[in-house]
């Protein structure tokens, strides 16, 4: 086919279509990356250029298309709160990968799987979404999310790298120690590499953000975890 995806539904400013999982992130992003710059200055309407939201649902081919189709909706709507949290005009994305037949709502899911308290600390486990930068940014972009998930790839054994998702459920301490514990059994070449990936050891481990208005502790593991395969 001339190109790797199939619109589905295209109206007014939205635009739906289907592709193969693993084509999926990178159409997304090239989409947004080429309506910024095609829109740059355009009879001077678009000064900084257009930027757009994103939901992705990666699921299997038996999964009923209206479903994903709403669970999309849900992704969009959330990566949309994000790109409104900030002044720059950037675009955003949000993605899920679903393995199950549930239909319960994203964002309840997430704070089931990912949301919990330990200690006098709040933890949150997913970056999502994430913005694609369009101009200087300092937060995780979808473009270093990507790079430094490909990096940890091909360095770790894909036991450890799994791994990653199951080591950051008990708190920012036994984290630590629990990814040194697995550090300590690379060698030491692949250890450095790790830390240059990490930014000065554990910088990346854990950041601070929001969730639901509340401050908690964020870590993107699990984002990298899921989406490794799809990119």
């Amino acid at each position: 086919p001339p190109f790797p995806f199939r619109p589905i539904v295209i109206g007014g400013d939205d635009l739906c279509f289907v592709s193969r999982g693993d084509l999926s992130i990178h159409i997304a992003k090239k989409f947004a990356e080429k309506l910024n710059q095609k829109s740059k200055n355009y009879e001077g309407l678009f000064q900084n250029g257009l930027s757009c939201s994103i939901g992705i649902v990666i699921v299997k081919h038996h999964f009923p298309f209206f479903n994903a189709y709403s669970l999309a909706e849900d992704l969009l709507s959330n990566a949309k709160k994000k790109s409104r949290s900030f002044k720059e005009e950037n675009s955003s994305i949000d993605f899920a990968v679903i393995i199950t037949s549930s239909l319960e709502p994203i964002m309840v899911s997430r704070e089931r799987q990912f949301y919990y308290k330990f200690g006098s600390e709040t933890y949150y486990l997913t970056g999502r979404p994430y913005i694609i930068a369009h101009s200087n940014f300092k937060e995780e972009t979808l473009d270093k999310f990507i790079e430094k998930t490909k990096k940890l790839k091909e360095i770790l054994p894909s036991n450890k790298f799994n791994a990653l998702r199951k080591i950051i459920r008990n708190g920012e301490e036994y984290s630590k120690f629990q990814l040194s514990k697995m550090l300590r059994r690379l060698s030491e070449e692949k250890r450095k590499e790790f830390n240059s990936i990490m930014e000065d050891n554990w910088e990346y481990l854990w950041r601070k953000g929001k969730f639901n208005g509340e401050d908690v502790k964020i870590n993107n593991f699990i984002d990298m975890v899921e989406i490794a395969s799809f990119i």
